[in-house]
């Protein structure tokens, strides 16, 4: 990949579907063409920690959640995103095993893809925001739809910064019952308008599609942790 791409930040803009089939926002990205997006698996529903699991038991969940969504979708998800972002010590480990190739439990370490190892095979890390989820800010910390808005476009413009001499990604998650109410979207598209206006300069894609670039990196470009 050439120098001048591999300098820029990517927009990374998440979907997580649950078991249940409900699914959360998109945001910034052109809508996928139908069978051509492969979805992310987010567990049978937040109210359900792995942590608190057996592996046993994390690991019939963890089939259960690929079976439904391949039944549903037509293809097995490839990336994983655990409920309430609540993984185990042996996760990772089964998520390799049962064929995942990224997950984003860890992104929140980084602002770059690195590679996990497990007892098997190593799983791409994928960055997830937790300052930048408008379910902690908003919900949580109590911030304001014009708070988040300005965090979005501060994150933005130093991550830009920073991208002058490294590959960045920046990464939204946002639930349409929270940024997605009227009164609040007008924030949203503030921020997204900001963001846009440097279109040459980013990537604007998903975190599958990351982890298909970052995989075809030359092994000295990339990032592992034990």
């Amino acid at each position: 990949m050439e120098r001048a791409v591999l300098q820029r930040v990517c927009a990374a803009c998440t979907a997580f579907p649950a078991h249940q089939m409900h699914y959360g926002s998109v945001v910034v990205c052109a809508e996928p063409q139908k069978g051509k997006q492969k979805d992310i698996a987010h567990g049978r529903s937040n109210a359900e920690r792995q942590l608190d699991m057996t592996e046993a038991d994390e690991r019939t969940m963890i089939a259960e959640v690929t079976q439904s969504l391949a039944q549903y979708t037509g293809q097995r998800p490839a990336g994983w995103l655990s409920p309430y972002l609540t993984p185990s010590l042996v996760t990772s480990d089964l998520l390799a095993e049962a064929g995942y190739t990224y997950v984003l439990d860890w992104g929140i370490c980084d602002e770059q893809p690195f590679w996990v190892q497990t007892r098997t095979t190593p799983i791409l890390a994928v960055p997830y925001p937790i300052e930048l989820n408008d379910q902690p800010t908003i919900v949580n910390r109590c911030a304001t739809a014009a708070q988040y808005a300005d965090m979005l476009v501060d994150q933005f413009d130093e991550m830009q910064r920073r991208a002058a001499t490294e590959t960045l990604v920046y990464a939204i998650s946002i639930h349409t019952f929270i940024m997605g109410q009227p009164f609040r979207l007008t924030h949203l598209r503030r921020a997204l308008t900001h963001i846009l206006a440097h279109r040459e300069t980013l990537w604007v894609t998903r975190p599958g599609a990351i982890a298909r670039h970052y995989r075809a990196l030359p092994p000295d470009q990339q990032l592992t942790v034990a």
